[in-house]
Parts: structure tokens; C-alpha cells; sequence
């Protein structure tokens, strides 16, 4: 739960940012939290018996973000693990021209590499996800402008979109030219 006002009578006020019910004995419940908020978090149990024991109960410190839009120094490059919750939905048809793929992948929060390879030859781009619902795409060339998150010019070199979590994506870069990665979510309603 987050928000609220917890007193002797319940807590109230509170919206509901995660749960899970199943009949395991163990569970791993993955929310993602925000800097300065107060959460509450109710363990229950359902059915005889009422009450129980529990071995252990661990909450881990969140995974420092990483920010919408990264530079990457060099390749062969890997990010590490991160969401694109709290990145915002910068990259759709009025920012990306022309756009890569379905527009529906572009409806979400979303983020963006941007390198330029060094040797000329095949890459191979490869993302590792528990999230269904995502898009790979890559830009060749263009101007990008930080302020706005405006990419224009470039040309659409390779994509993948589909309802699966990984991804991955072989296409064949030259030294010295700019390519921008962006990695585009469905918001499934």
C-alpha cells in the first residue's frame, strides 16, 4: 500500500501499488517504489489455520535508476539490470520521425542508448526481460535534440516488437556514425 493514515482502526486512504495470492509457501512480490513515500506492507493468511509462522522477511533496497537517456562509452557495453519506470514517455510519432514499428509500442515509459561503434561490422543487441510487451529499435544517423527528446532525420535500421520478453536484434553498424537504441513499452490497460 502507499499513502495513507494507519491509527488503531485501519489503515485508510491508501492505494494499492502491488499484491500477491497464491498458495505457495514462498512468494517474491516486486514493486517499484518512490524516494520520500511511506508504504505499508500487510501480511495475512487465508483459512485454517488463521494465523502462522514465517521464517524470514526481507525487503531489498531499490536498484539505483538509470537515467532516460545514456551515452554509452564504448562497445561492447552491457547497462545492468533497471527498469524504465520513472523514465517517462519521451519517445512516440511527435518525437521519433520516422517511426520504427508499431505506434502502439509507443505508449509507455521508455529509454535510449545512444552509441557510435568504432569498427565497422555486425552487433549484436540483445535485452533480457521479465517484462512482455516490448520493442527493440534502432536509428541510424539524425539529429537528436536532449531538450525535447526529438530524433529527426535518422532512418529506421531494425526493430523488434512482439508480446515476448527477450529480444534480440543482429544488424551491421559502420565506425563513426551514431546510432540511437530505444527500447519502447505497450501500456497494457
Amino acid at each position: 500500500m502507499r499513502g495513507g493514515s494507519l491509527s488503531g482502526s485501519g489503515l485508510t486512504g491508501s492505494t494499492c501499488i502491488a499484491y500477491l495470492q497464491n498458495s505457495s509457501t514462498s512468494k517474491t512480490l516486486i514493486a517499484n517504489v518512490s524516494a520520500g513515500q511511506t508504504y505499508y506492507l500487510h501480511l495475512d493468511a487465508w483459512g485454517p489455520p488463521d494465523c502462522g509462522d514465517f521464517t524470514e522477511l526481507t525487503i531489498s533496497a531499490p536498484t539505483p535508476p538509470l537515467p532516460a537517456i545514456i551515452n554509452v562509452p564504448s562497445l561492447p557495453y552491457s547497462s545492468g539490470s533497471g527498469p524504465t519506470c520513472g523514465k517517462g514517455d519521451k519517445f512516440n510519432a511527435s518525437t521519433l520521425s520516422p517511426l520504427c514499428g508499431n505506434s502502439s509500442y509507443y505508449n509507455s515509459e521508455d529509454m535510449m542508448w545512444i552509441f557510435t561503434p568504432t569498427a565497422t561490422g555486425q552487433i549484436s543487441i540483445q535485452l533480457t526481460s521479465s517484462t512482455t510487451w516490448t520493442g527493440l529499435v534502432v536509428y541510424q544517423g539524425g539529429t537528436f535534440d536532449p531538450t525535447t527528446n526529438t530524433l529527426t532525420g535518422g532512418s529506421c535500421i531494425a526493430y523488434e516488437q512482439s508480446p515476448s520478453s527477450n529480444k534480440t536484434l543482429r544488424l551491421c553498424v559502420q565506425a563513426g556514425q551514431t546510432y540511437y537504441g530505444a527500447l519502447p513499452t505497450v501500456a497494457l490497460l
